[in-house]
């Protein structure tokens, strides 16, 4: 069998509830599942003329210079990623699954910006980024 998915639609404050679900078919109903769910909040900001797409900046800032920048945010090609910082020294940036797989390992220089999750799946991602002794992780979504 195959898995389903279902998408559902949240206002951007946050939300923590469950989910209930039953399968029907003609054989009759299964037993009802239930799913914890806790969301964070989020800031969208429209884009386009007309159109119902959003997007979601997800920002980053640590008091001692290092700022993340990953945008859109959830997406549905590739998201730009840009680090902020005052050091000079490279930025170690990884992919990782949510299991704590690492999917993919790049470096950036600071203040450059680099394209990364085209060759993604849809999924929920981690985005860790490490500047000497400092780390900040972010999760990412695409649809």
């Amino acid at each position: 069998m195959s898995p389903i998915s279902i998408s559902v639609a949240y206002p951007a404050t946050s939300v923590a509830g469950s989910v209930t679900a039953t399968a029907v078919n003609n054989c009759g109903s299964s037993v009802a599942r239930e799913s914890l769910v806790k969301l964070p909040f989020c800031v969208f900001e429209f884009s386009g003329k007309g159109n119902n797409s959003t997007k979601e900046t997800v920002t980053s800032t640590i008091t001692d210079g290092l700022n993340v920048l990953v945008t859109p945010n959830p997406t549905t090609t590739n998201f730009k990623l840009q680090v902020n910082t005052n050091a000079k020294e490279n930025i170690q940036v990884r992919v990782l699954d949510l299991q704590g797989r690492e999917l993919k390992r790049m470096i950036a220089q600071p203040f450059q910006s680099i394209a990364i999750g085209n060759d993604l799946k849809a999924g929920t991602y981690i985005v860790e980024t490490r500047q000497g002794q400092q780390v900040k992780t972010m999760r990412v979504i695409k649809f």
